[in-house]
């Protein structure tokens, strides 16, 4: 996978923010997943889990937290 960071985002108006530029500064290539984690990911050099409003003790309201926890 090189050096790429994987983004997971949880919400539509999130995205990596201030940590594109800083990450594309160390030479990483960005993939970014919506609401979704593929096979291969937890391969990468760097994987980030950007936030939103939900907490982590909610994944039964938000099922994709579960995945990401995973």
């Amino acid at each position: 996978m090189g050096r790429t960071a994987v983004i997971l985002i949880h919400e539509e108006t999130e995205g990596p923010g201030l940590l594109e530029g800083a990450l594309r500064a160390w030479g990483f290539e960005l993939l970014l997943r919506f609401r979704r984690v593929e096979p291969g990911d937890e391969s990468a050099p760097l994987v980030v889990a950007m936030g939103g409003p939900m907490a982590v003790y909610e994944a039964r309201r938000h099922p994709v937290l579960m995945e990401t926890k995973q």
